[in-house]
Parts: structure tokens; sequence; C-alpha cells
């Protein structure tokens, strides 16, 4: 009786979130046009660049407008392209710290939220940071807009163009390139920042590095840098060994067409595979020079370590004399905070969803607090938010301090009282704001009359200073501010050098930087304003703390499996002042700094004032692909066809796409034609996001050829309220729609109302896991008929489903429960014949069960009342006198566990991440019952059905990429063989399963 009590349930269900969806409805009426009301946007025009923008950030607008125009042809000339004009959007309404080149429909896009992490910001103001890195992406897209390429564009658009450069020009190269860029025509960029290329550099020193395949698509076993870093390396080389231009000859080869392989081999003389090989070696050779003859400082670890999956214990904070709390991350582990010390050496406290990764978490008075960036809205996917989490520890409860904020950092005072929080709005104005602590309202906002932006705040162990990172025209230094008056003094020169994570104790202010070339920890004292180096690490100190007494001296050490937690005594007379800390930076970066030659670009920017006028986003909406073969499918008939036509039995592609900017507006037009059934059918959808509800119309025409050409026409309303939120580590997706669709099949009107709920709630997943260790999803869906005659057409539809995901017995394994139920039912049990002769304009009314009729010998179904066309029309008519009704419900229950990760490449083909088994277990009941007239006699009638059938099967499945000579990290599939017994029938055999992973 499972499936009538899931049944059941689900009902009840359903028609509470039937309730909630009017209910929302009507209370969001008056948000509709909310995200895109046309008198809030605006539009500069200048020479290249349509920048447009909200109301409340017109004076960073202007400011950028000057920037992109400024920086046009120094990002471009050594690719030797002048790019055509772009719409550039400024988005100020996510808190989200990032920046897009976007095709198809070619645009880029400024999320106005700056990067706290200042070991990626560096010391470039971050709009600034943005400009430069995303419009060199113009340039190389502009570069690729020739030959081959621009013909796949004439052929099907942006998308075609877009798919075949990702085929062929991998992302690292893209990407590569920009960072070179960032970091050649500025004065700092991720090139010049040691942190960057940490994983790389250990990775190569102390594992002797990994073949080009595994950097690309990266590993289960070991944890690989980013495209980024790997990029930048390897068109750092090409530069360095092959002149400025290499890039560009590259590039305009591919667009020959070219793999790039050959495109590398013609522009160097060696294959891609000998110049990673080259620049590997290069790099060593330089960074084990760089070592050679340091003397490093001693300290002791304190995280343990099970085994050799690479683990972060980053930003170590005293919880009291003895223990510490740490944020624990890594390949096989979901981000968690961790307390080290005690009984148990390492005991979990909590899993927050996300932190801010360059600046931390504060511990104080018990207490854990952190932000929590790009918090959706719940209903608006173009806003979210920069929200600050606190946990008690001691009572294990969670509590969301702000609501619809845009903080990106914060940190406890001592006492526990009161926060102090970086915060930018929608205005780009950057402020330092006082916060209560046990309530998040704001009690405070420092003065700051010149838009100094701020990192990583951290108070003074009285709390009643503020130590910051200040950044001021490209150049950074830490200043020392008090609450109660807003006096500021600085306390370093300011200089280009990116310093980070300030901690005040005592007489000193301990930070990260890398004047030596290797990140350690330093210290500034307060009263002479000496610096010095405190730790000599190998590979990298971070985020320093102090403990309660002052002895000690905690701070992250890098190591190939990860950060490390270590302490060291704290000892001024073991230091170095700074002034004898020799620079030993690689400078890998320094002949692209020659080669560019304007390095002050960013100091010249002129201050032009452009026209501002009103605009849309929506203005910009297009048509951008065509004719796509990514969405063509085709069904082959595999029963030896006697025609050679008959091989393909169903095709289906995309006509024409269009989009706005935003993402808001889309258009589809798709055909499908079916040489079986013989029809073709079109299908025009269009579907708005601005408003609440989401609104989809659609439309479809079906043409029929069988006997005589028909046309079956469809419009359809689709009515959807999403609704999407986070609690902890969680994310629960929700959402209600109905859709309402008026059509005609053959001549014969309906109307046909879905209604669907669906909700999801997922945990976080680590890179290792195969599934999500925790998840639950639930949909129900209802069809029905609302205005057709009783038993005219198909009955009721009720379709309810679940997905259910738990953690196994061990790390990475998965269990898997899938019920579903469906309920449906189904006119048309032939029960009686009869033949009348009809005149001319003669109604015949269907009875109750509805009719199939042969009219004149050819089959035609009548479930309307039917109009004689013809003078005289001989008619068998087909009474359907009954009803079936067909219940099913079945189940899955699968488990899911990792075998190994063996990082296999095949000569360009295939690259194997990861074995592993899928057992299985299912079964499927079907209960179906006979509602007959009751005018036949009861011998007539038929007995209720009942099948069950259930089967066992086991996969053994391969994770791998498919033709790696392409460079498609992001495509992954998962092949593998499956073998199947069926209980019932004690039949057994073997199938090969590919499919997306």
């Amino acid at each position: 009786m499972l499936y009538l009590y899931l049944r059941l349930t689900m009902k009840r269900v359903f028609l509470f979130m039937l309730t909630a969806a009017i209910v929302v409805g009507v209370r969001t009426t008056q948000l509709r046009a909310q995200v895109l009301s046309p008198t809030e946007w605006f539009c500069i025009k200048t020479p290249h660049v349509d920048l447009i923008f909200k109301g409340g950030i017109h004076r960073e607008a202007q400011r950028i407008a000057n920037t992109v125009e400024h920086l046009y042809e120094p990002v471009a000339q050594s690719l030797g392209v002048k790019p055509d004009r772009i719409p550039l959007i400024i988005d100020s309404q996510r808190a989200f710290s990032n920046g897009r080149y976007t095709s198809p429909l070619p645009h880029v896009v400024f999320f106005a939220f700056p990067d706290q992490n200042c070991n990626n910001l560096g010391t470039n103001e971050w709009l600034n940071r943005l400009a430069v890195h995303e419009f060199r992406h113009v340039a190389q897209y502009a570069k690729l807009h020739q030959r081959f390429y621009r013909l796949s564009h004439w052929v099907g658009g942006d998308l075609l163009r877009q798919n075949w450069i990702m085929f062929n020009v991998p992302l690292w190269f893209k990407e590569g390139d920009a960072v070179g860029i960032e970091t050649a025509l500025s004065w700092s960029g991720r090139g010049r920042i040691p942190k960057f290329s940490l994983l790389y550099k250990t990775n190569l020193l102390e594992r002797g590095g990994f073949s080009y395949y595994k950097q690309v698509f990266g590993s289960f076993k070991e944890e690989m840098p980013g495209a980024y870093t790997l990029g930048y390396y390897l068109t750092t080389h090409l530069r360095r060994h092959y002149g400025t231009t290499v890039l560009a000859d590259i590039l305009e080869q591919t667009t020959r067409p070219r793999l790039l392989d050959t495109a590398i081999k013609n522009a160097t003389g060696k294959s891609l595979l000998q110049i990673y090989k080259d620049t590997n070696q290069e790099l060593k050779d330089l960074w084990t020079k760089q070592l050679s003859g340091l003397e490093f400082t001693q300290a002791t670890r304190l995280n343990p370590r099970a085994d050799s999956a690479y683990t972060d214990y980053s930003f170590p904070q005293p919880y009291n004399n003895t223990d510490l709390i740490v944020f624990k991350s890594g390949i096989g582990t979901v981000g968690q905070f961790v307390l080290l010390g005690g009984p148990k050496q390492e005991q979990q406290l909590c899993i927050p969803h996300s932190i801010n990764g360059g600046t931390g978490f504060s511990v104080a008075q018990g207490q854990i607090v952190w932000v929590e960036a790009d918090v959706p809205d719940p209903m608006w996917k173009n806003r979210s938010y920069g929200v600050i989490q606190r946990y008690d520890i001691q009572q294990k409860r969670l509590k969301t301090l702000t609501h619809k904020s845009r903080y990106s950092a914060a940190a406890l005072s001592p006492d526990g009282t009161t926060l102090v929080a970086t915060e930018c709005d929608e205005g780009y104005n950057h402020r330092l704001v006082i916060l209560d602590a046990d309530n998040g309202r704001v009690l405070q906002r420092l003065p700051n009359p010149d838009n100094h932006f701020y990192l990583n705040p951290r108070w003074s162990a009285d709390g009643k200073q503020v130590v910051v990172i200040k950044h001021v025209q490209q150049k950074t230094t830490i200043a020392l501010i008090d609450v109660a008056t807003g006096a500021m003094q600085d306390l370093l020169p300011y200089s280009t050098q990116h310093i980070g994570l300030p901690v005040m104790q005592g007489q000193y202010v301990f930070y990260n930087s890398a004047y030596s070339g290797i990140d350690n920890i330093y210290a500034v004292d307060l009263a002479t304003r000496q610096q010095y180096q405190v730790t000599s690490r190998k590979y990298g100190a971070y985020n320093p703390a102090v403990s309660a007494d002052g002895r000690w001296l905690f701070f992250n050490d890098f190591t190939k499996d990860g950060m490390d937690v270590v302490r060291m005594p704290l000892d001024p007379q073991q230091w170095i002042p700074l002034e004898k800390v020799e620079d030993r930076s690689i400078r890998y970066y320094a002949p692209l700094v020659t080669q560019e030659n304007n390095s002050d670009v960013l100091t010249t920017v002129p201050s032009h004032k452009y026209p501002v006028k009103r605009c849309h986003p929506r203005k910009y909406f297009n048509i951008h692909s065509w004719l796509m073969f990514h969405k063509f499918k085709a069904d082959w008939n595999t029963m030896d066809p006697q025609d050679p036509f008959e091989s393909i039995q169903k095709i289906e592609g995309n006509i024409i796409t269009a989009a706005d900017l935003l993402g808001t507006t889309k258009l589809t037009v798709d055909y499908l034609h079916d040489f079986k059934k013989k029809y073709g059918t079109t299908t025009a959808k269009l579907c708005y996001e601005g408003w609440y509800p989401h609104i989809t119309l659609d439309g479809k025409l079906k043409r029929k050829y069988a006997a005589q050409v028909r046309y079956d026409p469809a419009v359809g309303l689709d009515l959807k309220l999403p609704w999407k939120f986070r609690r902890g580590q969680y994310t629960h997706d929700f959402s209600l729609s109905t859709k309402g669709q008026l059509g005609s099949i053959d001549d014969q009107t309906y109307y046909q109302q879905t209604y669907r709920g669906e909700f999801k709630r997922y945990s976080q997943m680590s890179t290792r896991d195969i599934y999500a260790p925790w998840y639950q999803e639930l949909s129900i869906e209802y069809e029905h008929y609302p205005y057709a005659e009783p038993g005219v057409l198909a009955g009721p539809e009720f379709r309810p489903s679940m997905t259910l995901q738990f953690p196994g017995l061990l790390k990475h394994h998965v269990l898997r429960l899938i019920p579903k139920y469906t309920s449906k039912k189904k006119y048309g049990h032939t029960q009686r014949k009869q033949t009348v002769l009809v005149e001319s304009g003669h109604v015949l009314l269907p009875p109750e069960g509805g009719w199939d009729v042969k009219w004149d010998g050819e089959d035609c179904k009548i479930p309307y009342p039917f109009l004689t066309k013809e003078p005289k029309s001989k008619i068998e008519k087909i009474y359907r006198e009954s009803c079936e009704h067909k219940k099913t419900f079945e189940a899955a229950i699968k488990y899911d566990l990792p075998i190994c990760y063996p990082d296999w490449n095949l000569n360009h083909l295939l690259y194997v991440k990861r074995l592993r088994i899928e057992g299985g277990y299912g079964f499927k009941y079907t209960h179906t019952s006979f509602n007959v007239n009751p005018r036949f006699q009861p011998e007539r009638t038929k007995d209720p059905t009942t099948e069950f059938k259930n089967n066992v099967s086991i996969a053994l499945l391969a994770d791998m990429h498919l033709f790696t000579f392409l460079t498609l990290p992001k495509v992954k599939v998962k092949v593998g063989v499956t073998y199947t017994y069926t209980i019932e029938t004690g039949q057994n055999g073997f199938g090969f399963t590919v499919g997306p992973k």
C-alpha cells in the first residue's frame, strides 16, 4: 500500500503548493518589472562601447567609460586588431566579484562588487582590473572573427562560432593571455602575485609536475591549478621566446582552420606538448634558483593529516588558550569549520555554504562570524547579496545577521558585541560599517569622503581601533582607524606591493606580503614604523594570528598536500628588518612589460564627460544564432529499412535563437520532422523573466501528411513562480507553475491545463563526490482537460516523483532512492460497433465514451461532435464504453562508490579521471482497472490486472573526457558496461552506457 500512501501525501502537498502559488502571486503583483524598470537604466555611448548601467552608479560609469576607451588600443595592440563596437553592462545588483565576456550575443559584464582577496586583486582598482582583462577577451574574439570562424557565424550565428572556438582555442589560452595583459599593463596583476602560482610551483617542485592532459582536464587524485595559472605560464613562455606577435599568429592560424597544436607548431616549430615541457623546465629552473640558499624559520604543525588527499586548514583563529578554529576544505572535503585541539584533536563545528576565501572569518567569545557572498535573491536571478552569518559554538546555532546587504568582509570585536564590516553599495561607494553583533543593526558608518577601497578589517585588542588595508590610486597601505572619532593614520608608505590580512597585537601589526618574492608574514612596529620579515617558509606563509598571551604566532604554511596550521614563538629578536630582505622574485612577466611598454596606462586615464541617456538592455534584443547543430537530434531506424530514406526516423533542430543582454528575454524557434509517423512540427517559445511570475508563451504548428495534409495548431501560456534561498550548507530551490494550452487536433478544439510544483534541497559537494551527499527533490505534476466531455479525451494524469540521496558507508559513497508514481486514465476500450448513414450537415454527438470512426474506409478519431461535410457519408461508429485506469508505482535504489582515480590518457582521444561502480535494484508495480458502462451485460466486463517486475544491476563506469585534442575540460561523459538481471524471468544481459556525467 506504499503507493497509495505516497499518492495521498503528494496530493496534500500539491494542494498546499497550489495555494502558496496563488498567495505568492497576489503578494508579488506590485513587484512586477522591479528588475528591469525602463526608468532605472542609462546608457553612455563612447566611440567603441555602449555602456549600460543602473542609475545609482553614474560616477563610476563615467570613469569606466573613459577607462575602456583609453584602453581600446593598448589591450589589442599585440594582437593587431581593432575590435568592433560592443555593449558593456555594469551590473551593480549582484554581490559577486567577477567579470565576463559573453558570447553568443557578444557583450561584456562588470560586476561592481570588489574582490576582498588581496592575492587576487593585488593593488589594482577592481573595475580597472576588469577593464584590462575583459577587453583583452574582446580583442581575442575580434582576432578570431575571420575565415573559418566568420563562415561558421554566417552559417549558424554566434553560438556556432562560439562552439568552434571553444573546440579549438582552449580556455587556458584565452584566460592566460588576459592575465598576462593585466600584469603587463598595470603595476599589479596576478602574474606578479606569488599566491597565484603557488599550487603550480609546489606541484612542479615537489611532485615533478604532471602531464599536459592532467593539467588541462583536472584530477580527482591531486589538486590542480586552474586554467588561468596554466594559461598564464604557457602564453607568457610563448611570448618570452617567440616574440610579441606569436599569440596573434597562433590565433590567426586556427581560423584557417587548423588545430591548436598545428597552429603552435607552425608558429614556433614545436608541438604544444613540447612547449608545455619547455615551460615547466624553465619554471623549475627559475624556482629552484629562487629557493637556493634560503634559510627557513622553524614551525610546528598543529593539524592532523590522515591521508595525502589535498586539504587546506585555513585561517587559524585562537578559540581559547589551547585550541584553534580553522576552515577545513579540500579535494575530498566540503568546506567546514573545525576545532583543532582537545581530546578529539579535530572536531567538526559547522558546514557553511561558503566563506569569502580572501578574508576568512573571525572568532570571539564563542562566536564565529563570516560573510557569505552572492546569496541569491529569492525571486530575482539578477540580484544577490553579501550577508553576515554568525554561528554560536556552544549553542550550535546558526543565525543570519543581515539580509539583502552588500558586505564583503566582517570581523568580531574582542568582546563579541560589535562587528566591523566592509560595504559596497549599488552606487560603488565603499564604507567601513560598525554593526551590532547580536542583530546586525548598523550602529555607525565611518566617513570615507575620498571613496577609498578597504580590505580585511580587524579589531585591535582593546576594541577601540580597526586596522585595515587601504587602496589609493593603484597603491596600498595599512591604515589604523579610531572607531570613536573616525581619525585615520597610515602605517606604511604607499606602494605597489600587495599586502593583506593585517592583525594587530600589542605594538605590532602583522600582515601578509611578498617583498622577497615568496609570500610570508611581516610586521610593522606601531611606534617606529619599522618593518620586519617574521617568517621565512619554503612556499608561502599566510593568515597570521597571535595567541592571547602574545607568546605564539599561528599561521598557514603551504605544502604539496595543502595549507597546514603551524605555530612558532613570537620572538622579535629573530625577525629580519625589511631593508635586509632579499627580493628573489623570478619576474616571469618582465618581457611582457617590455613588449607592451605601457605599464602605467591606468595612471593617465582622461576624464571626459560623456552624455548620458535613458535606455534599457531589452533594446539590445537580437537574433544571435540559427540553424544550430547543437540542438540537432536524430532517431535511427535499425530494423533493416527497405528504403535508404527510412534510415532516419526523426530529426530535430533549432531554427533561430534570440535573447537580450541580461538573458531575461529569450526566443527560440525549433523544428521537428518525423519520417515514420509522417508529420513535421514547428515550435516557437518566448520566455520573459523580468517579471514575477516568469511568463512563457509558446506556439506550435503540426503538419500531418499521411492520407491528406492537416494542420494542428496550438498555443500555450506558462506562468512560473521560482523561489530560491540558502540556509547553512543547503540550497533550497522551489517553484510553482501552471500552463494552459489551447489547440486543435483534426479540426477539433481542446484545452489542456497542467500544474507543476518542484522542490529541491541539496548540500555542498566536494570535488571527489559523485553526487551531492544530501539531496532531496520532489516533483508533482497534474494534467487534465477541464472543459472536455467526459470520456472524450485522455483522462487526468497525476505524476509525483521524488529523488533522495544520502551519504553511504564510506566517504564519497552515496545511496540514492528514486520513487515515482503515475495515475492515468485512458478511454477507448472497444465494446460495440454500429454503422449509420448520415445526411449532409447532420451533427452526430458522441456517446459517453467518445468514438473512433471509419469514414469512407479511412481511420480517424472523432472525440467531439462531428459535422458531416459530404452529401452522404457512411460512418462506422466504434463506441468507447470503458475507461482504463492505470496506476504505476516504481522505484530504484542505487549505490555509487568510487574505485580509483587513474588519470590515464589515450593518445589525444580520451582522458579517464575516475572508475566507479553503480549497483542498483529496481521494481515496478502496475495495477490496471476497467470501469465499464453499466448498460452492458456483466459478462462483458474485465477484471483488474496486476503486474510486478523487479531487477538488479551493476555497472562499471568511467568518468572521462573524450576527444582530448579539442581541449574541452567542461565536457565530461560517463562510459561503462551494465549487467542487468530480471528476477521474474531470469533473463540477464549486458548493456553499454554513454551519457553526460
